[in-house]
């Protein structure tokens, strides 16, 4: 170790007796402005892996640390899956042609690169391949500090949406649990189905070229600060709070293990045994459970499987509670049809079911509508014991289709403040309580202006109902 935050991380981890520290980001500020500070401090390797890189404020301030990064001497790799990087070509390419930066593409869309109908085309034609994606999300740097979590890269991620942004959460690792989330870092980066990013595109920007598009990113990153003006004072009020030694300070110190999905998991041509994927160490968990389980997942379709396995744990005792999103809130309502499958097996089963509402109450003098919110949370806590931070959704693509990554957290303290976290987002301020009436009809309880409220309605437009009655009548569950 060469550098000051890999020396600050080992001196911490060697006084914790070689553990590693945790720590929950879930504030969409905190996330984004400790991405940013590592990326300032990086002095030998900065890894980056995502599923999504949208466009926007904060993936512009982003990639402004990464190429002031890789102006230090810094060695940048950039994974990223293929499917949602259409007519982002040129601007990849471009980053690619600093001498410190590398970008790849994992299970590449060949074809079409430069018409949207002509790469739907492909991937229609080609489904059984081009469906399985890398849903995987590392931010690692000089192999001392990492993270994981919910989060991909695009405004939506880190508040500063003007339209809808998700209630989402991370995981940041610190010492010798780096090491695993590395390894599997470079297993995608190495793996037959990862290519590089400017073979493919066939994009071979000049020095001049390159040189200019750095100009027109500061161009475009100045004038979105000027447009947000209030969040990016938020923003740089964090920032600058930070320091080095901020990463060791605060971070609980205990026990954890890196479970994650083979990049081999998109090449079988059928479904994978559970055994070999991360979603049968996750059941193992699951079944374990004497006391309490509690489940957060943006997308839950768990199936018949799913059914009979939370009704075991009911059964002998159990509390189940499981959070996720109602139609209106969701970001994919062809998912939820999948999930109404199963809503009232779940409440016959037992379970305490609450779904995240789009719009929801903030305790004040006057209470007030925040705006439009989509839970994208993946968490599991076992027991009040141990707790799960990661990729991974609860449904069948998550499973046994595409590849995920997380860490399972063996800590008291930890699972305490995941619990809690899971807890605050099933209030009837922020979510619906699900249940049946005396008459066996399916409501929606929550906390309104005025207090107690039913809905005897789904909530959700014409159109997201229609989506959702879709996919329920006519889409493969498999594939939700």
């Amino acid at each position: 170790m060469h550098n000051a935050l890999a020396r600050l991380v080992g001196d911490a981890s060697r006084a914790h007796e070689g553990l590693s520290g945790f720590r929950l980001l879930e504030d969409a500020l905190d996330a984004l402005s400790v991405r940013a500070s590592l990326a300032d401090v990086a002095r030998e390797t900065l890894d980056i892996q995502y599923y999504i890189a949208h466009d926007g404020l904060t993936t512009r301030l982003l990639i402004q640390r990464v190429l002031e990064a890789a102006d230090r001497g810094v060695r940048v790799r950039i994974l990223l899956d293929d499917l949602t990087s259409h007519g982002q070509d040129a601007r990849l390419a471009a980053l690619a042609g600093h001498d410190n930066i590398q970008v790849r593409f994992f299970n590449a869309v060949p074809s079409g690169r430069h018409s949207a109908l002509a790469r739907a085309v492909f991937v229609l034609t080609n489904i059984h391949r081009m469906h399985r994606r890398m849903h995987n999300k590392l931010w690692l740097v000089d192999g001392a500090v990492g993270i994981t979590g919910g989060r991909n890269l695009g405004d939506e991620y880190y508040g500063a949406s003007e339209d809808m942004n998700f209630t989402d959460l991370d995981l940041l690792v610190a010492g010798p649990l780096v090491a695993d989330m590395q390894r599997s870092f470079n297993d995608y980066w190495d793996s037959p189905f990862t290519v590089d990013g400017q073979a493919v595109s066939r994009l071979r920007p000049s020095v001049d070229e390159v040189k200019a598009w750095r100009l027109r990113l500061r161009d475009r990153l100045r004038l979105s600060i000027r447009e947000r003006p209030r969040y990016v004072a938020q923003l740089r009020d964090r920032y600058d709070s930070r320091s080095v030694g901020d990463v060791a300070a605060g971070l609980c110190w205990a026990r954890g293990e890196v479970l994650a999905d083979s990049p081999e998991k998109i090449g079988t041509p059928e479904r994978p045994p559970v055994e070999e994927l991360m979603y049968g160490r996750l059941l193992e968990q699951i079944a374990r459970v004497q006391h309490e389980f509690v489940l957060v997942s943006p997308y839950f379709v768990p199936g018949h499987e799913g059914i009979e396995l939370l009704r075991s744990l009911t059964e002998r005792g159990v509390k189940v509670r499981v959070l996720t999103n109602s139609l209106a809130a969701t970001d994919l309502p062809l998912v939820h049809g999948g999930y109404t499958l199963y809503r009232e097996a779940l409440l016959d089963a037992g379970v305490e079911l609450y779904e995240m509402r789009a719009r929801h109450l903030v305790r004040s003098k006057v209470a007030r509508l925040r705006a439009m919110s989509s839970l994208h949370t993946k968490a599991l806590v076992f027991d009040q014991q141990s707790a799960f931070v990661g990729t991974f959704n609860m449904d069948p693509r998550s499973a046994f289709w595409n590849t995920e990554i997380g860490v399972l957290l063996h800590q008291e303290d930890l699972a305490g403040q995941l619990r809690s976290l899971a807890l605050r987002g099933m209030d009837t301020e922020i979510s619906y309580r699900v249940m049946r009436d005396e008459h066996g009809h399916v409501r929606w309880h929550y906390q309104g202006p005025r207090g107690d409220a039913v809905r005897k309605v789904e909530p959700g437009s014409l159109w997201r109902k229609f989506l959702s009655w879709g996919s329920r009548t006519f889409a493969p569950e498999e594939l939700l």
